[in-house]
């Protein structure tokens, strides 16, 4: 009984793999705002900091966007189509998670469209990558 199993390689000739570039670079850029101006970061997040411990969390958080975003610009470049599209998903879920979060202290509004609709763009490119 034979098998064929069909790559699933990453084609450069698709939008895919760039707007998946882009996304990941919007992370990274996200982490690196976050370590270098937490401040900035967290009223962008939606839920604005002056000073004290909190921006040394939203600096913890910036550092592990830079890492999350390294690890599936590497997984791009290794051709990991399927690794790209899972993480897609579950970053998703954090996207969802924020949103929940910034209702919790801002209320149900405007103010969770940003991540909502973040949410929805990782979904539907994790989707597209698992097709």
């Amino acid at each position: 009984m034979s098998t064929d199993v069909v790559a699933r390689e990453l084609s450069w000739t698709s939008p895919l793999p760039w707007l998946s570039v882009i996304v990941l670079g919007a992370l990274f850029a996200i982490g690196v705002r976050a370590v270098m101006a937490p401040a900035t970061a967290a009223s962008g997040f939606g839920i604005p900091l002056t000073e004290g411990n909190g921006l040394a969390y939203v600096q913890a958080f910036g550092a592990r966007n830079i890492g999350l975003g390294l690890f599936a610009l590497l997984a791009i470049a290794l051709d990991q189509r399927r690794s790209v599209g899972i993480f897609f998903l579950c970053a998703a879920v954090i996207a969802l998670i924020d949103a929940y979060v910034v209702s919790r202290h801002l209320g149900f509004g405007l103010s969770i469209a940003r991540p909502a609709v973040i949410a929805l763009v990782l979904a539907a490119l994790g989707g597209f990558l698992l097709r």
